[in-house]
């Protein structure tokens, strides 16, 4: 894990789930990036299961530990790859095939 504390610079909402974001933080008194920070930390949390399952389950794919795998995706996302992208970099590196998606 990287030992700095990386910002995640920006995310779409539609008005309705924005009004009540700046609700939500406003009546817990936090910023909305707190609040949002607090949000992501407790669904990471509550899906480690699911997300260990996922991560072992793509790094076997791609021929790599987890460790090696998130290492990637690390890499990736310091220089801008998309998911996509990354995947399919991945597995003509590994030798398979990707399954493909329609979105980032």
């Amino acid at each position: 894990m990287a030992s700095d504390n990386p910002k995640v610079l920006s995310a779409a909402f539609g008005a309705y789930h924005l009004r009540l974001l700046r609700g939500w933080a406003f009546c817990d008194a936090k910023s909305k990036a707190t609040l949002i920070r607090d949000i992501v930390v407790a669904r990471i949390e509550a899906n480690q299961p699911l997300l260990a399952e996922k991560l072992e389950f793509y790094a076997k794919k791609y021929n790599l530990s987890v460790e090696e795998f998130l290492d990637r995706i690390e890499q990736a996302d310091r220089e801008g790859v998309s998911v996509p992208r990354l995947h399919q970099q991945l597995a003509a590196e590994a030798g398979v095939e990707v399954e493909t998606e329609d979105s980032d």
